[in-house]
């Protein structure tokens, strides 16, 4: 349900059941009176189930390889769609060190498979909503263990990646604008901001 208003607030025809339609019309016509004020709440609340989050180490030369891979798709801090709404200077600092994506489940065990990642199940434990500082602390380590070996093919980066068990073309917004706003900072909660005023200005 979650996945179907998201979709079906970026334009995406959604697939719910059709004793769900009219339900989804009218949360997409709830969001669309969300004040900038009100999304860190609103957000965070109405999605906070979209997925299941997992955080691994990797090194980097295995990080460019899942980034470069078009079957994992791109949110959060790492959003390609925030370089349309937000100024380079405001865009989060950490997202150049660190990969946060989606794995759609019917590329799911072929990601896994091809990159040589561990099971789910052996992944780091589900990390909960509102946990950013554990991730920050990791990532703060990783950016100053980069810069200080910034040769090191073996320094090991932080990547999130969230399974997804419905279907999923690509990111909603609302899904990565919830991803930024898990940091619980003032830059990735201005980038959440933006890219939701971004999506308004849309046809």
């Amino acid at each position: 349900m979650a996945l179907a208003v998201a979709a079906a607030w970026d334009g995406i025809p959604p697939r719910p059941a059709f004793w769900q339609e009219a339900r989804v019309r009218a949360k997409v016509r709830e969001i669309e009176n969300w004040s900038d004020d009100d999304l860190p709440r609103v957000v965070s609340h109405t999605f906070a189930r979209r997925a299941r989050r997992r955080v691994i180490h990797l090194p980097r030369a295995r990080v460019a390889a899942l980034r470069a891979d078009s079957r994992v798709l791109k949110s959060g801090v790492c959003d390609p769609r925030l370089v349309i709404v937000c100024e380079p200077a405001k865009l989060p600092s950490h997202a150049s060190v660190l990969l946060e994506a989606y794995l759609p489940w019917r590329y799911f065990a072929a990601v896994l498979r091809d990159h040589g990642l561990p099971s789910w199940d052996q992944m780091g434990k589900d990390a909960s909503p509102g946990s950013s500082h554990e991730l920050t602390t990791a990532t703060a380590t990783a950016t100053a263990t980069a810069t200080a070996t910034a040769t090191d093919a073996g320094t090991e980066l932080p990547v999130v990646l969230r399974r997804s068990d419905g279907w999923l073309e690509q990111v909603p917004r609302l899904f990565s604008m919830a991803d930024l706003l898990e940091r619980e900072d003032n830059i990735c909660t201005d980038a959440a901001v933006r890219l939701f005023r971004g999506r308004r200005r849309l046809p």
